[in-house]
């Protein structure tokens, strides 16, 4: 398990990054830490600190809780040299100046042989400051254990030099006395180590990481001239300068001269300085912590204010990749080195530094879904065209989280932004499936319940299709408020089409039968009515047949009368007026039995007018039926013009529902197509991934088989006597500029000819990997060869372009 993985959910969680813990040693060396005096304004802190009893570097966690709150960005002062050579005491002094006060402690010093710093330790208290450029920013000092101590080996004190130079923006090698041959093969020694690291992070494009380097010269009595024709004073910049001048000769001054060159190549920003020593006697040297720095010597005082102006200039950020570092990542970069020497690997910044961005970005994928959460009120959303601006407003503010944080290149903090994308479309649709749900559920019930509603107003006695009408309109008005989303609208034309069509159908045939049974009612009273007129019609002539008699008898009375008139005055004429009396009496019998008809013609005349009477009131109340039936009918006319209006509003409402899901179809094939796409670059970049992993397996067996042949040569040259200030015993460092395995491995003339002579006429017919090994199996790698190689997509055209031009063929 890597550093990076075992931090990777405490930085995502806000809290401090883990580290391995330390064995019993290493406890005792923090336990120390803890127990050393606590100045007011911060302590020595232990950072980086080799566990003895694991054999392994590890970070201190509580200096990573501490780093983890201090923003950038960041300016680390590091100072690194020989055990028991005044590291710790300068740092000190230095402290105190860049504060501006007297503390009463500082970094741990001692008056013995016996080095007091183990590791790296850190002020916990960072120092504000500015930097060269006048920008405000945090600096940290950083004490270094010494090197080329008696307890520790060649290895522990090169990857202490390595970790103090990959972790500072000024880094201070601090020495006594000239700067001497030892010296200088000292500290090529270890920038060997830390050129290849910048030479292989120089081609992981575009890292502006490296540190001002400042050689302190401590205790310098000499007095500087110029190396020049006309001597005179001079600088200590110049001093450095012509010491790493280039040197004429062959043998030593050659190997001399590859020192140079390395210091040169690794610190391009570099200068020197000298400083007396602080006192004059042997016993105040030896109890310089207990002198305040007033007492200290005037010249030496004077040396250290110049020096802090000095430092101040030479300040900048740490910055990888145009990244400003904060506390945070500088503390995962730590961590990622110490992953890396443990693992018995160099410390690449490329791969580091990837880590630590990688780290930040998933830091600021936690905080921007964090922030995604806290602004996404999907529950309070009623439709989901605003639970879609909810979304996109909460997608906004998480994007911007993300922005503030991450760090790393575009396709890193692409691959991140896609992670974060994906997971709130994820949390999106969810929530709009819930209220998809939820307005499924509100339907469902609103709609049954309407349903029964409708059934039982349909089936009631007298029901009335405005009765229906008003109902379907406070149902859909209600069903509008209380179910959300768009989809509420093809339920609603479903139930129109189900429930509200179908009642209203019936109601229409109801009306429809009534109306016609109306009609048929109607039709018979008109033949009743028509009898009834006919009736009335004979009554009248009976009237007028009874009338006629009448007149008839009141003549005849009258005749009678003067035929009695006639009687009594004309006594003569009595056999006529016999005659005419038994005529009379035959009219009389005459006229009684016509007045008897009379009698009956009047009965049937009473009856025949109070059957028209009878009649007359009927069609009065025919009419009266018929006229009720016609408003009924117009009432059933316009409540049917009303459901059809109800079923046109229906099948709109359907058809944009329809268009709706249309386009929501349209939506999702779009983003099907998107998926496959995705899908299909995702399998592109798995297969360029592969492709990398396997360029890296060839790598890692080049670098094997150049390991091997550079110890084969080291062990076939004679070896000259290790220098002095290491440990008795310990074999040279292959990366040593003085080492016999040193020099980059070029073959001879003849092994090239031989080579060229091995390849086919035609090179394209070879493989990749076969191409590949005829390079390693003739060592003929250069730096074009490493710079193919470390590419993970490199063709085989251009392969086969190197290979020629490594055979010298012009083809």
């Amino acid at each position: 398990m890597s550093w990076f993985s075992r931090v990777g959910g405490g930085v995502g969680d806000g809290g401090a990054p883990a580290a391995p813990a330390p064995s019993a040693a290493g406890a005792r060396a923090t336990a120390g830490a803890a127990k050393a005096g606590r100045p007011q304004g911060g302590q020595p802190l232990l950072l980086i600190g080799f566990d003895e009893g694991a054999r392994k570097w590890f970070v201190n966690p509580e200096a990573a809780a501490l780093l983890e709150r201090v923003p950038g960005p960041l300016c680390t002062l590091a100072v690194c040299g020989r055990a028991r050579q005044g590291k710790s005491f300068l740092l000190t002094t230095l402290l105190g100046r860049l504060t501006g006060q007297e503390l009463p402690s500082g970094f741990k010093i001692s008056p013995t042989q016996r080095s007091c710093t183990r590791g790296l330790w850190v002020w916990s208290e960072p120092i504000p400051s500015t930097d060269a450029s006048g920008r405000p920013c945090n600096l940290l000092l950083v004490d270094c254990e010494g090197i080329d101590a008696v307890d520790q080996g060649a290895q522990h004190s090169a990857q202490i030099f390595s970790l103090a130079v990959l972790l500072s923006s000024v880094f201070v090698y601090n020495s006594l006395g000239a700067i001497d041959a030892v010296a200088l093969e000292r500290l090529a020694m270890v920038c060997e180590l830390a050129k290849r690291i910048k030479d292989k992070s120089g081609r992981g494009g575009g890292l502006d990481y490296w540190p001002a380097f400042v050689w302190l010269l401590r205790d310098f009595q000499l007095i500087i001239e110029s190396s020049g024709a006309g001597g005179g004073p001079s600088s200590p910049a110049s001093y450095l300068e012509d010491v790493l001048a280039e040197r004429r000769g062959a043998g030593v001054e050659e190997s001399g001269n590859q020192m140079r060159a390395t210091i040169k190549s690794v610190f391009p920003e570099r200068d020197a300085f000298t400083l007396l020593r602080p006192m004059l006697l042997e016993d105040e040297l030896a109890n310089l912590d207990k002198f305040p720095f007033s007492k200290l010597r005037p010249e030496f005082r004077k040396g250290v204010d110049e020096l802090t102006r000095l430092l101040r200039l030479k300040a900048h950020p740490l910055a990888v990749a145009g990244q400003l570092l904060s506390g945070r990542a500088y503390c995962q970069l730590a961590g990622a080195y110490c992953d890396a020497i443990n693992g018995g690997a160099v410390p690449q910044l490329v791969t580091a530094w990837q880590g630590v961005a990688r780290a930040e970005c998933q830091h600021a994928l936690d905080a921007a879904l964090s922030a995604y959460e806290g602004s996404f009120t999907a529950d309070a959303a009623r439709s989901e065209e605003e639970l879609l601006t909810t979304h996109q407003a909460a997608l906004s503010a998480a994007l911007a989280a993300f922005k503030a944080g991450a760090l790393g290149d575009a396709a890193l903090t692409g691959e991140f932004e896609e992670r974060l994308r994906k997971t709130v479309d994820v949390r999106f649709t969810a929530a709009r499936a819930k209220l998809r749900a939820a307005a499924e559920a509100a339907a469902g019930g609103l709609l049954s319940s309407g349903a029964s509603k409708l059934a039982v107003l349909v089936e009631a006695p007298g029901a009335r299709v405005e009765d229906v009408a008003n109902e379907l309109r406070r149902f859909y008005a209600e069903f509008d408020a209380a179910v959300p989303g768009a989809a509420k609208w093809q339920r609603a034309a479903e139930f129109a089409a189900a429930t509200a069509l179908p009642a209203a159908a019936r109601l229409h045939a109801a009306a429809i039968a009534e109306r016609d049974e109306a009609r048929k009612r109607a039709a018979d009273a008109d033949k009743r009515s028509a009898q009834m007129r006919a009736d009335a019609g004979r009554a009248a002539d009976a009237d007028a047949r009874a009338a006629q008699l009448e007149a008839e008898l009141a003549s005849a009375r009258d005749a009678a009368a003067a035929a009695g008139a006639r009687a009594s005055s004309q006594a003569a004429l009595l056999a006529q007026a016999q005659q005419d009396l038994a005529a009379a009496r035959s009219g009389a019998q005459d006229a009684a039995a016509l007045h008897r008809d009379l009698e009956a013609a009047r009965a049937e005349a009473g009856r025949a007018a109070a059957a028209a009477a009878a009649a007359e009131a009927r069609v009065k109340q025919l009419e009266a039926a018929a006229a009720e039936a016609a408003r009924e009918a117009a009432q059933l006319r316009t409540a049917l013009a009303e459901a059809q209006g109800a079923v046109e509003q229906a099948r709109a409402a359907a058809d944009r529902v329809a268009a709706e899901k249309s386009d929501e179809r349209a939506t999702a094939n779009r983003s099907l197509k998107e998926l496959a796409e995705l899908q299909a670059q995702l399998a592109g970049e798995r297969e360029a991934h592969d492709a990398t992993r396997g360029l890296l397996r060839d790598a890692e067996a080049t670098a094997t088989d150049l390991r091997r042949r550079l110890e084969q040569q080291a062990a076939a040259t004679p070896q000259r006597a290790p220098a002095a200030g290491f440990a008795a015993g310990a074999p040279p460092s292959p990366l040593s500029p003085m080492s016999p395995g040193a020099a980059s491995p070029e073959v001879a003339a003849g092994d090239a000819a031989a080579a060229a002579a091995a390849l086919p006429e035609d090179v394209g017919s070879l493989t990749l990997a076969e191409l590949k090994e005829w390079v390693t199996s003739y060592r003929l790698e250069d730096g074009d060869y490493m710079a193919l190689a470390s590419r993970p997509r490199a063709k085989k055209a251009e392969w086969v372009e190197y290979v020629k031009r490594r055979a010298g063929r012009s083809d």
